[in-house]
């Protein structure tokens, strides 16, 4: 006799409320605004939203790490981040909540233009969301694989590992991107998923339908030499 445990439902079948679509509508509102509002140069945007070493630590702008976030260089660097900022937003805000997203997010995608800076010239200057956008697809994946369900760990890394190298390892160089910001903001993500899971174990748990199963193999095989006999029986009384 042999007890299975299965997991049929987790954290994520859980249903989530419609709200969510309107929050991920409202950052997503905010910072399409904003950007063509620092294409066009509104109120002088195009100085007062992108960061630098100099502006962050010389003339000591700190707001500018966070500014510089919702300012893009044009219209592809907007639609390109927007593609995987939409849904993550979405994800994350329904299933972790506002403090996870927009707030924590927030705060850490700041850190990742700080912690960035320092492997550039002072003069160069950083603008857009992709660091945040890689810190949300990170924390995403590694919350997915490491809260229990249905899909073995070996299934959930898999899955992990394929859309990582789809919608997150670039295809061709480009001068023009800050890779660094996109592997700080990936490393953060991961590091943020972990702490969260550690944080919020017991409470991820609390969703979990197990189904639990009992295999007897020695009825089986009791039932399976009962039928052999009784076919040795019929055999044995043929004509």
């Amino acid at each position: 006799m042999e007890t299975v445990t299965r997991i049929k439902e987790n954290w994520f079948n859980q249903r989530v409320s419609e709200k969510n679509y309107w929050g991920s509508a409202f950052f997503t509102s905010l910072i399409v605004t904003i950007s063509c509002l620092y294409l066009v140069n509104f109120n002088n945007f195009q100085d007062l939203f992108p960061v630098s070493f100099e502006l962050l630590f010389t003339q000591h702008q700190y707001y500018r790490a966070w500014t510089a976030l919702l300012a893009h260089a044009d219209f592809n660097h907007l639609l390109s981040n927007l593609f995987l900022f939409i849904p993550l937003s979405y994800f994350l805000m329904s299933y972790f909540g506002t403090w996870v997203f927009p707030f924590f997010g927030f705060i850490v995608a700041g850190l990742v233009n700080i912690l960035t800076l320092f492997f550039y010239d002072p003069q160069v200057r950083l603008i857009g969301l992709s660091g945040l956008v890689y810190w949300m697809g990170a924390v995403s994946f590694t919350l997915y694989f490491l809260i229990d369900g249905p899909r073995k760990k070996s299934s959930r890394f898999a899955t992990v590992l394929f859309l990582t190298l789809i919608l997150f390892v670039p295809d061709k160089y480009n001068p023009e991107v800050s890779y660094l910001a996109h592997f700080f903001g990936f490393l953060l993500g991961i590091v943020s998923g972990v702490f969260l899971f550690s944080k919020n174990k017991n409470k991820f748990k609390t969703k979990e339908v197990v189904e639990v199963t009992v295999e007897n193999f020695d009825e089986d095989l009791d039932s399976q030499k009962s039928v052999s006999d009784n076919l040795n029986e019929e055999h044995n009384h043929l004509p």
